[in-house]
Protein backbone atom coordinates (compact mmCIF):
# COMPACT_ATOMS: atom_id res chain seq x y z
CA UNK A 1 0.00 0.00 0.00
CA UNK A 2 1.05 3.57 -0.55
CA UNK A 3 2.12 5.92 2.25
CA UNK A 4 0.30 9.06 1.13
CA UNK A 5 -3.47 9.24 0.84
CA UNK A 6 -5.24 10.24 -2.35
CA UNK A 7 -5.79 13.75 -0.95
CA UNK A 8 -2.11 14.07 -0.03
CA UNK A 9 -1.02 12.90 -3.48
CA UNK A 10 -3.23 15.55 -5.07
CA UNK A 11 -1.72 18.18 -2.80
CA UNK A 12 1.84 17.19 -3.74
CA UNK A 13 1.06 17.28 -7.46
CA UNK A 14 -0.54 20.69 -7.09
CA UNK A 15 2.50 22.04 -5.20
CA UNK A 16 4.79 20.76 -7.97
CA UNK A 17 2.60 22.65 -10.44
CA UNK A 18 3.17 25.88 -8.52
CA UNK A 19 -0.25 25.79 -6.82
CA UNK A 20 -1.99 26.73 -10.04
CA UNK A 21 -5.63 27.68 -9.54
CA UNK A 22 -6.74 26.40 -12.94
CA UNK A 23 -6.18 22.72 -12.14
CA UNK A 24 -9.22 21.24 -10.38
CA UNK A 25 -9.10 18.44 -7.78
CA UNK A 26 -10.99 16.14 -10.19
CA UNK A 27 -8.33 16.74 -12.84
CA UNK A 28 -5.59 15.94 -10.35
CA UNK A 29 -7.38 12.68 -9.55
CA UNK A 30 -7.59 11.78 -13.23
CA UNK A 31 -3.89 12.54 -13.65
CA UNK A 32 -3.00 10.30 -10.70
CA UNK A 33 -5.14 7.41 -11.95
CA UNK A 34 -3.60 7.72 -15.41
CA UNK A 35 -0.21 7.74 -13.67
CA UNK A 36 -1.09 4.44 -11.98
CA UNK A 37 -2.06 2.90 -15.31
CA UNK A 38 1.08 4.17 -16.98
CA UNK A 39 3.29 2.76 -14.23
CA UNK A 40 1.50 -0.60 -14.45
CA UNK A 41 2.08 -0.73 -18.21
CA UNK A 42 5.79 -0.14 -17.70
CA UNK A 43 6.33 -2.97 -15.22
CA UNK A 44 4.33 -5.63 -13.40
CA UNK A 45 5.37 -4.73 -9.85
CA UNK A 46 5.06 -7.55 -7.34
CA UNK A 47 2.72 -5.70 -4.96
CA UNK A 48 0.01 -6.01 -7.61
CA UNK A 49 0.33 -9.80 -7.59
CA UNK A 50 -2.46 -11.66 -5.79
CA UNK A 51 -3.62 -15.21 -5.12
CA UNK A 52 -7.32 -15.93 -5.33
CA UNK A 53 -9.62 -18.92 -5.78
CA UNK A 54 -12.71 -19.91 -7.73
CA UNK A 55 -14.74 -23.11 -7.92
CA UNK A 56 -15.18 -25.20 -11.04
CA UNK A 57 -18.67 -26.59 -10.47
CA UNK A 58 -19.65 -29.90 -12.06
CA UNK A 59 -23.23 -30.00 -13.39
CA UNK A 60 -23.09 -32.83 -15.92
CA UNK A 61 -24.16 -30.41 -18.66
CA UNK A 62 -21.31 -30.12 -21.15
CA UNK A 63 -22.24 -26.63 -22.36
CA UNK A 64 -22.03 -25.41 -18.75
CA UNK A 65 -19.07 -27.46 -17.54
CA UNK A 66 -16.93 -26.21 -20.43
CA UNK A 67 -16.49 -22.88 -18.65
CA UNK A 68 -14.22 -22.17 -15.69
CA UNK A 69 -15.29 -19.07 -13.72
CA UNK A 70 -12.49 -16.54 -13.44
CA UNK A 71 -11.95 -14.31 -10.39
CA UNK A 72 -14.29 -11.35 -9.93
CA UNK A 73 -11.41 -9.09 -10.91
CA UNK A 74 -11.21 -10.71 -14.37
CA UNK A 75 -11.65 -7.45 -16.36
CA UNK A 76 -8.79 -5.95 -14.32
CA UNK A 77 -6.36 -8.86 -14.59
CA UNK A 78 -3.02 -7.78 -16.02
CA UNK A 79 -1.23 -11.13 -16.21
CA UNK A 80 -2.03 -14.72 -15.22
CA UNK A 81 0.99 -16.53 -13.80
CA UNK A 82 -0.55 -19.90 -13.05
CA UNK A 83 -3.90 -21.66 -12.66
CA UNK A 84 -3.82 -24.62 -10.27
CA UNK A 85 -6.46 -27.34 -10.08
CA UNK A 86 -6.66 -28.56 -6.48
CA UNK A 87 -7.31 -32.27 -5.95
CA UNK A 88 -5.00 -33.52 -3.23
CA UNK A 89 -2.03 -35.47 -4.58
CA UNK A 90 -3.55 -35.23 -8.06
CA UNK A 91 -3.43 -31.43 -8.05
CA UNK A 92 -1.91 -29.94 -11.18
CA UNK A 93 -1.10 -26.74 -12.99
CA UNK A 94 -3.42 -26.15 -15.92
CA UNK A 95 -1.72 -25.39 -19.22
CA UNK A 96 -2.84 -22.35 -21.18
CA UNK A 97 -3.31 -22.77 -24.93
CA UNK A 98 -3.55 -20.10 -27.64
CA UNK A 99 -7.16 -19.61 -28.66
CA UNK A 100 -6.41 -20.21 -32.35
CA UNK A 101 -4.74 -23.53 -31.45
CA UNK A 102 -7.73 -24.37 -29.24
CA UNK A 103 -10.20 -23.72 -32.05
CA UNK A 104 -8.12 -25.64 -34.57
CA UNK A 105 -7.65 -28.76 -32.43
CA UNK A 106 -10.89 -28.89 -30.45
CA UNK A 107 -13.42 -26.68 -32.26
CA UNK A 108 -16.27 -27.92 -30.04
CA UNK A 109 -14.99 -29.57 -26.83
CA UNK A 110 -18.54 -30.37 -25.70
CA UNK A 111 -19.00 -32.74 -28.65
CA UNK A 112 -16.01 -34.88 -27.60
CA UNK A 113 -17.68 -35.88 -24.33
CA UNK A 114 -14.32 -36.28 -22.56
CA UNK A 115 -14.61 -36.02 -18.78
CA UNK A 116 -11.55 -36.17 -16.57
CA UNK A 117 -9.17 -33.93 -14.66
CA UNK A 118 -9.00 -30.72 -16.74
CA UNK A 119 -5.53 -30.15 -18.21
CA UNK A 120 -5.81 -27.24 -20.66
CA UNK A 121 -7.52 -23.87 -20.67
CA UNK A 122 -7.84 -20.86 -22.93
CA UNK A 123 -9.15 -17.33 -22.45
CA UNK A 124 -10.61 -15.05 -25.08
CA UNK A 125 -12.96 -12.56 -23.42
CA UNK A 126 -11.90 -11.23 -20.02
CA UNK A 127 -15.18 -9.33 -19.68
CA UNK A 128 -17.03 -12.65 -19.85
CA UNK A 129 -14.93 -13.70 -16.84
CA UNK A 130 -14.92 -17.32 -17.99
CA UNK A 131 -12.14 -19.54 -19.30
CA UNK A 132 -12.73 -22.64 -21.43
CA UNK A 133 -11.26 -25.92 -20.19
CA UNK A 134 -10.50 -29.39 -21.53
CA UNK A 135 -11.11 -32.18 -20.75
CA UNK A 136 -14.44 -31.27 -19.25
CA UNK A 137 -14.48 -31.90 -15.48
CA UNK A 138 -15.64 -35.15 -13.98
CA UNK A 139 -16.44 -33.47 -10.65
CA UNK A 140 -16.19 -30.07 -8.95
CA UNK A 141 -12.73 -28.66 -8.25
CA UNK A 142 -11.24 -25.74 -6.37
CA UNK A 143 -9.08 -23.58 -8.62
CA UNK A 144 -6.25 -21.34 -7.41
CA UNK A 145 -5.19 -18.35 -9.52
CA UNK A 146 -1.85 -16.57 -9.24
CA UNK A 147 -2.23 -13.31 -11.12
CA UNK A 148 -1.42 -9.64 -11.20
CA UNK A 149 -4.01 -6.91 -11.49
CA UNK A 150 -4.24 -3.36 -12.68
CA UNK A 151 -4.12 -0.83 -9.82
CA UNK A 152 -7.37 0.16 -8.14
CA UNK A 153 -8.48 3.66 -9.21
CA UNK A 154 -8.19 6.35 -6.55
CA UNK A 155 -11.65 7.65 -5.63
CA UNK A 156 -11.91 8.57 -1.93
CA UNK A 157 -9.66 11.12 -0.22
CA UNK A 158 -8.45 8.65 2.43
CA UNK A 159 -7.59 5.92 -0.08
CA UNK A 160 -3.97 4.93 -0.66
CA UNK A 161 -2.50 3.48 -3.83
CA UNK A 162 -2.05 -0.26 -4.34
CA UNK A 163 1.59 0.49 -5.05
CA UNK A 164 4.05 0.02 -2.19
CA UNK A 165 6.45 2.90 -1.53
CA UNK A 166 6.01 4.41 -5.00
CA UNK A 167 4.14 7.61 -4.18
CA UNK A 168 6.92 9.74 -5.68
CA UNK A 169 6.58 7.92 -8.99
CA UNK A 170 2.86 8.62 -9.13
CA UNK A 171 3.40 12.27 -8.23
CA UNK A 172 6.00 12.75 -10.96
CA UNK A 173 3.86 11.01 -13.59
CA UNK A 174 0.85 13.08 -12.55
CA UNK A 175 2.86 16.29 -12.86
CA UNK A 176 4.24 15.22 -16.26
CA UNK A 177 0.75 14.49 -17.60
CA UNK A 178 -0.68 17.85 -16.59
CA UNK A 179 2.37 19.86 -17.69
CA UNK A 180 2.30 18.20 -21.10
CA UNK A 181 -1.39 19.02 -21.43
CA UNK A 182 -0.65 22.67 -20.60
CA UNK A 183 2.09 22.91 -23.21
CA UNK A 184 4.85 23.06 -20.59
CA UNK A 185 7.08 20.50 -22.32
CA UNK A 186 10.34 21.88 -20.92
CA UNK A 187 9.03 21.68 -17.35
CA UNK A 188 7.64 18.21 -18.04
CA UNK A 189 11.06 17.08 -19.29
CA UNK A 190 12.65 18.04 -15.97
CA UNK A 191 10.18 15.85 -14.18
CA UNK A 192 10.73 13.03 -16.69
CA UNK A 193 14.38 12.99 -15.70
CA UNK A 194 13.43 12.80 -12.04
CA UNK A 195 10.89 10.07 -12.76
CA UNK A 196 13.51 8.02 -14.63
CA UNK A 197 15.76 8.04 -11.55
CA UNK A 198 12.94 7.08 -9.21
CA UNK A 199 11.66 4.40 -11.58
CA UNK A 200 15.08 2.75 -11.72
CA UNK A 201 15.16 2.65 -7.92
CA UNK A 202 11.73 1.03 -7.81
CA UNK A 203 12.65 -1.44 -10.53
CA UNK A 204 15.84 -2.50 -8.76
CA UNK A 205 13.97 -3.01 -5.50
CA UNK A 206 11.31 -5.09 -7.24
CA UNK A 207 13.90 -7.38 -8.85
CA UNK A 208 15.75 -8.15 -5.60
CA UNK A 209 14.97 -11.67 -4.37
CA UNK A 210 17.47 -12.28 -1.52
CA UNK A 211 15.88 -15.57 -0.43
CA UNK A 212 15.31 -17.03 -3.88
CA UNK A 213 17.10 -20.36 -4.37
CA UNK A 214 17.95 -20.54 -8.05
CA UNK A 215 19.27 -24.09 -7.64
CA UNK A 216 15.88 -25.67 -6.94
CA UNK A 217 15.38 -28.55 -9.34
CA UNK A 218 19.07 -28.74 -10.24
CA UNK A 219 19.88 -31.46 -7.73
CA UNK A 220 20.46 -31.79 -3.99
CA UNK A 221 22.90 -29.36 -2.31
CA UNK A 222 25.99 -31.12 -0.97
CA UNK A 223 25.23 -30.04 2.60
CA UNK A 224 21.71 -31.48 2.51
CA UNK A 225 21.19 -34.99 3.88
CA UNK A 226 18.80 -37.39 2.20
CA UNK A 227 16.02 -38.76 4.32
CA UNK A 228 12.69 -40.49 3.88
CA UNK A 229 11.26 -41.08 0.42
CA UNK A 230 13.40 -38.38 -1.19
CA UNK A 231 12.48 -39.65 -4.66
CA UNK A 232 8.92 -38.47 -4.03
CA UNK A 233 10.09 -34.87 -3.50
CA UNK A 234 9.10 -32.86 -6.63
CA UNK A 235 12.04 -30.46 -6.09
CA UNK A 236 14.64 -33.23 -6.33
CA UNK A 237 15.29 -33.87 -10.01
CA UNK A 238 18.76 -35.42 -9.88
CA UNK A 239 21.48 -36.76 -7.58
CA UNK A 240 25.17 -35.88 -7.55
CA UNK A 241 28.01 -38.26 -6.68
CA UNK A 242 28.37 -36.72 -3.24
CA UNK A 243 24.77 -37.59 -2.40
CA UNK A 244 25.14 -41.33 -2.85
Amino acid sequence: MGTLTHAELREEVLVSLGNRNDVTPSRLTRALNLAQERLARRHDFEELQVTTSTTLTYTGVAATDLYLPMPDSAPYIREIYSVLLKDGVQSRKLRRVFTRTWDRLLTDPTALNEKDHPVFYTIWDYKLAKAEIYPLPNKSYDIQWRLSKWPTPLTTDSQTSDYRFKDELLIELGVIYIMDSLGKEADADRHRKKFAELYLEGLNTDSDKPDLDIEIGAGIPNNMSLGGDYWRDPFIRSLTDGDM
